[in-house]
């Protein structure tokens, strides 16, 4: 139900975005950051499944899903999930990058997000 909310949440900022790109009054700033919002909502929703379907099939039992959806053990859960937080941190940057932050603050979030993406990708392949 939250994995549905959140999609449908994502299809609202997608007509932003659209609302954005078809205005005269819109700034191409604007239209980048409903975008990137956009695809960081989709991010979150993509996490909330793999996390869904991954306990389920762990804990419940298998469902008919492609390979790229089943989940086998909670190493692999762990680095699925691992690797789509990575892609929400690098569009959280663009986030970022497209409001024109202060020098010191792009810096700053770039350390952060390169800190943590670089241990999320660690343990990604750490366990494989």
């Amino acid at each position: 139900m939250v994995c549905a909310a959140t999609f449908a949440w994502a299809g609202g900022k997608a007509v932003q975005f659209f609302a954005a790109v078809t205005s005269r009054t819109g700034t191409r700033e604007d239209a980048l950051l409903y975008l990137f919002e956009s695809i960081d909502t989709i991010l979150a929703g993509v996490v909330l499944l793999q996390v869904g379907l991954g306990l389920w099939e762990l804990c419940v039992g298998d469902l008919a899903l492609p390979e790229s959806l089943a989940t086998h053990t909670f190493d692999e859960l762990e680095a699925k999930v691992a690797g789509t937080l990575v892609l929400v941190l690098v569009v959280r940057f663009l986030e970022e990058l497209v409001q024109d932050p202060e020098p010191q603050q792009l810096l700053a979030t770039g350390i952060a997000v390169t800190l943590v993406g670089g241990l999320l990708v660690l343990v990604m392949r750490w366990r494989h």
